[in-house]
């Protein structure tokens, strides 16, 4: 094996990984009931406004990986 690429062809991996992983991110099945949301608002930061996408991202962060949807688009990749 060449491992003058060795460098170019774990880039490549690695950059091809990332953009299946950020293309399949959601908050698909991700839900928090109404009363925990008052609840955790209450002690939160009060100046965050209330929408759908943001409460997701509120209480489950940012990054998030959908393992099924991102083990689909590998499938049908191949």
């Amino acid at each position: 094996m060449n491992l003058s690429n060795w460098g170019y062809f774990n880039k490549s991996i690695r950059e091809g990984l990332v953009g299946t992983l950020k293309s399949t991110a959601s908050y698909e099945g991700l839900n928090i009931s109404d009363e925990d949301a008052k609840l955790y608002r209450s002690k939160g930061n009060k100046s965050t406004k209330s929408s759908s996408a943001k409460d997701k991202q509120y209480f489950f962060g940012n990054g998030l990986v959908n393992a099924d949807a991102a083990v689909q688009a590998v499938k049908q990749k191949r």
